[in-house]
């Protein structure tokens, strides 16, 4: 549970760094998103949270985490031009005194596959829930879909998640436009 907070805690902390304009999002592309991830497992992301942190037309930067207490993120760049990971910065885990809990070919796989979904954020805990922002940059999670075996009251997360259906709940706060 303490993982969870923290989780929620950081994601909340990048919703500061980016509140521009918000796309449109309507309740067919909400239930079209829902249908097309309804049954992507995700499990190859499971302790992982990573997001964009910044992108420009020629690189992206991304945060890359492991969902176990208070780690210190990677920072990975990774050039758009030639489709590779040019630098990961592990100054953040030195400075902690932290060591490596990701390999370079984890690193790299994640950075792969994350890519493939173009999330802006993915986070998926120990027991299964998954999180994710498809739409905005620098923003905290919109859909959460809790595991077939629930393990996590949704009331102690934010009571900004709120039931869509099945599985799936949305965050308020992020959607606009969307009237549930």
């Amino acid at each position: 549970m303490k993982r969870l907070i923290f989780l929620c805690s950081m994601i909340m902390a990048m919703s500061c760094s980016s509140e521009h304009q918000k796309k449109r999002v309507t309740k067919d592309v909400v239930d079209n998103f829902i249908k097309k991830y309804h049954a992507e497992s995700f499990s190859e992301f499971k302790n992982v949270f990573i997001s964009i942190r910044e992108t420009n037309g020629s690189s992206s930067s991304y945060i890359l985490q492991k969902n176990a207490g208070n780690l210190p993120v990677y920072v990975v760049t990774y050039n758009e031009n030639t489709n590779e990971i040019v630098e990961v910065n592990n100054s953040r885990l030195r400075a902690k005194k932290v060591d490596d809990y990701f390999t370079s070919n984890q690193i790299t796989s994640f950075i792969k596959k994350f890519r493939y979904y173009k999330f802006c954020l993915l986070s998926v805990d120990a027991q299964g829930n998954v999180f994710i922002n498809p739409f905005y940059p620098g923003n905290p999670a919109i859909f959460l879909r809790i595991s077939k075996t629930p393990s996590l009251e949704i009331s102690k997360i934010s009571g900004d998640y709120i039931y869509y259906k099945d599985n799936w709940y949305v965050n308020r706060t992020q959607l606009v436009d969307l009237k549930l």
